[in-house]
């Protein structure tokens, strides 16, 4: 897991409650010290260094997640990621749309985009206050994750 802010921290949380232990690199050693008392495994670094992710265990893992919002060079990041472990699956996190190309192109399985799944939550809350059903706005939300939002690689 790459970040510890607050869509980081629930992404813990919430493996954690599915009893997945997560590796947590983070670049605020506060934060690192904190995980540490409580049981998390963390890593402090910049995870923009391929080096970082390898200490932290990128070689042998099966899941790499980027939920840093701005990750300065994410792209070559995940480049890198994909050349140290050709097997494991990366679900970047994106703020803006026009960057899911560049993610799936270097090698993520998924990215998921902040102003789309905030458009989806808003077209949601304005479609069930004109009426939709739940089935309507859950067969919406798949078409649209599926086509728009949550871009999945290929390969």
């Amino acid at each position: 897991m790459v970040g510890y802010g607050p869509i980081g921290r629930l992404v813990v949380r919430l493996l954690m409650e599915n009893e997945v232990e997560p590796t947590v690199v983070e670049l605020n050693s506060d934060t690192v010290q904190l995980l540490g008392t409580q049981g998390i495994r963390a890593i402090y670094g910049d995870a923009s260094h391929i080096e970082t992710l390898k200490v932290a265990g990128l070689e042998k893992t099966k899941n790499l997640i980027l939920t840093a919002s701005e990750l300065s060079g994410a792209v070559e990041l995940v480049q890198a990621a994909r050349d140290a472990n050709p097997k494991v699956y990366i679900v970047a996190r994106t703020v803006r749309l026009e960057t899911k190309k560049s993610l799936l192109d270097a090698g993520a399985n998924r990215v998921f985009s902040a102003e789309g799944e905030m458009a989806l939550s808003i077209t949601e809350c304005l479609l069930q206050t004109l009426g939709a059903t739940q089935d309507q706005l859950e067969a919406n939300r798949d078409s649209i994750r599926k086509k728009v939002l949550s871009f999945e690689s290929s390969g």
